[in-house]
């Protein structure tokens, strides 16, 4: 019960950073500062899926280059602009276009009261019931020719704030009257379909059967955006190729195959680049080397959609609404704070945070395929800060849970076992102290014989070299052998051999107990070995005790939050203690003596030698205890 609340708090925690991360994205994100790298994003889409699909072949493009100036003049004369008309007439084009300011005669003399070259041309305009025309929302107006005709419509391109052009106008609406747009006027042209309300939709219209919804100034990454009319998300079907275009000279000249622009649409404009009619479209941002839009191509561009949308060849792009947008992002910096939660390790937890991010990329690429265009920057920003944060409150966590593992348990631990340790530490800990459990493990107690009369011999320094080496070594024998050394008291040792980490199995417990014995049989090989050295350095000899007792134990933390000490309690401590200081009057004869209890000698098997010491009443134990001594390996 207690680990479930530790981990809920934990994962309150996770929660409260995830929403923390939530509400700074919302935050960057209403004050514009995730944009342009949102709207850079949207870009590539459009580009990669602009150029998997091909131009539209229904649409032809005739432009009045440089070369065009040179011959015929600039402006363009209204007699030149008459005969350029019934040419492409001639041609049997399903709709003229002209892209192209006509409200004043050119050439434009204050006296000339009746200009015919005008007035033909405004006669043709009238007459020829496939041309279209333009007029500017900001003042420009129709050709006369035009004027009283539903065949004019306005050309206004929106612009970003970076000057690119990603959305299209299809109307505008002021002082209750309507503004078409030029392509949707040449749309309508060549389907004879016009848009129709929504009736269960006022932000829509249709186009036959398919729908139009109205761009709003904060859909998908916009931020307040310019949103006046009925405006729509461009989608430039076939990249950088360019529709089919001629020159006005070779219209002139009769040079056109009959066939190239029968029933088709036909857009004439100023490809020249001293009149600087060119727009920015998403491949300037994407590709460095991508050239400026024409005009008269952007226009097709815009002309070729609405045809696609209205016969279903192509959907217009959707977004999703604000609060599903949130929605999103929330849901991402939650899965990107839980899954730092619960995986610890800093390399996994990288490759699988890189592999999630790639699959949210994937995600906003196959619903950009399907004309969904989801938030990508805000969301992976979202989900790596989450799981960054989380990463980061966690590493602080497993720090400090080190830090009090090191200090609650001694520093003398096996590495495996520390390893076991750690890996496990969630069932280990309590909040700031150690979970009481029981376990079974072997205690072993060692001491040096006679210490306090030698020590009161020796100068501190010298007692120190002695003292120093002894130590060293046996905590080193204790730790090879996969023992944890718990306390050091004076010139005594205490180690358990089975935990920190709880042994359950009688395999396990067998071989904490022969660790504890080939670890008692080392310690007196290495005293052997100190002896020598200490005879070279005219230092006393040493002599040890060690007593082993493998039981019950109860194991956890003593003391309180500035101090916690681990400890293992139970008679099995006390035993071992017993057989270590029994009979400290006699000299045994050897460097080292060890007693064993009868609990641990049946763990031992035939691979020790023993000895039968006798049924011996221990200090403070009423009953008497079996004692044996170990003598070596078998």
């Amino acid at each position: 019960m207690v680990t479930k609340q530790n981990e809920s708090k934990r994962l309150i925690k996770c929660f409260l950073i995830a929403q923390i991360i939530f509400l700074l994205i919302i935050s960057l994100r209403s004050a514009q500062l995730l944009h342009n790298l949102e709207i850079y994003a949207y870009d590539h889409f459009v580009v990669w899926k602009a150029e998997q699909s091909s131009i539209d072949s229904r649409i032809v493009l005739v432009g009045i280059d440089e070369p065009d100036f040179e011959q015929s003049g600039w402006p363009l004369s209204d007699k030149v602009l008459v005969q350029l008309l019934n040419e492409l007439i001639v041609l049997k084009p399903k709709v003229i276009g002209l892209d192209l300011y006509r409200d004043k005669p050119i050439p434009n003399d204050p006296e000339i009261t009746n200009n015919p070259d005008f007035e033909s041309l405004n006669r043709l305009l009238n007459q020829q019931s496939n041309i279209i025309g333009i007029k500017n929302y900001s003042g420009v107006e129709a050709p006369p020719g035009l004027a009283n005709t539903n065949r004019v419509g306005i050309n206004d391109i929106i612009r970003d704030q970076n000057a690119v052009v990603r959305r299209s106008i299809l109307y505008l609406k002021a002082n209750n009257q309507i503004h078409f747009s030029f392509p949707y006027l040449l749309f309508k042209q060549f389907t004879g379909i016009k848009m129709q309300r929504d009736p269960q939709d006022p932000d829509a219209i249709t186009l036959d059967k398919e729908r139009i919804v109205r761009f709003n100034k904060t859909d998908g990454g916009y931020i307040e955006a310019e949103d006046r009319g009925h405006q729509f998300l461009l989608d430039y079907r076939g990249g950088h190729q360019s529709f089919p275009m001629h020159s006005m000279t070779d219209v002139l000249s009769r040079k056109i195959p009959n066939n190239s622009m029968n029933a088709k649409i036909v857009i004439v404009g100023i490809t020249a680049k001293s009149e600087k009619d060119f727009f920015t479209s998403p491949f300037q941002t994407t590709d460095n080397q991508s050239q400026d839009l024409l005009g008269i191509a952007l226009l097709g561009h815009i002309t070729s959609q609405l045809i696609r949308i209205a016969e279903a060849e192509s959907n217009s792009l959707k977004t999703m609404s604000d609060p599903n947008e949130w929605s999103y992002i929330w849901i991402a910096s939650l899965v990107g704070a839980l899954t730092a939660y619960w995986l610890r390790r800093m390399a996994i937890l990288i490759s699988i945070t890189l592999v999630q991010l790639l699959i949210l990329y994937q995600l906003c690429w196959i619903a950009f395929i399907y004309n969904w265009w989801l938030p990508l920057i805000p969301t992976a920003i979202a989900w790596f800060l989450s799981s960054t944060a989380v990463a980061i409150y966690r590493l602080t966590q497993d720090r400090r849970e080190k830090q009090f593992l090191q200090q609650i348990y001694s520093p003398y631990l096996p590495q495996n076992v520390a390893e076991i340790l750690w890996q496990t530490r969630d069932k280990l800990l309590d909040g700031n102290r150690l979970r009481p459990h029981n376990l079974t493990a072997t205690v072993l107690f060692s001491d040096i014989c006679d210490f306090s009369p030698v020590a009161e011999q020796l100068q501190p320094e010298e007692l120190l070299n002695w003292l120093n080496p002894y130590m060293q070594a046996m905590l080193k024998t204790v730790t090879n052998h996969n023992g944890m050394v718990n306390k050091m008291i004076g010139d005594g040792i205490m180690a358990v051999f089975g935990a920190p980490v709880k042994r359950t199995s009688e395999v396990e417990i067998r071989e904490d107990a022969v660790n504890a014995a080939t670890c008692a049989l080392e310690m007196g090989k290495a005293l052997d070995l100190l002896n020598k050295d200490f005879r070279r350095q005219n230092l006393p000899q040493m002599k040890i005790r060690i007593g082993i007792m493998t039981g019950p134990l109860v194991a956890g933390s003593i003391g309180d939050k500035e101090r916690l000490e681990y400890t293992v309690l139970g008679d099995t401590v006390n035993i071992a203690a017993r057989l270590e200081s029994h009979d400290k009057t006699s000299n045994h004869e050897n460097t080292y003596r060890i007693l064993l209890g009868k609990s641990t000698l049946a763990y031992l098997s035939k691979y020790f030698s023993t000895r039968y010491i006798g049924q011996i009443k221990l200090k403070g134990k009423s009953e008497q205890v079996s004692v044996y001594q170990l003598i070596d390996k078998t």
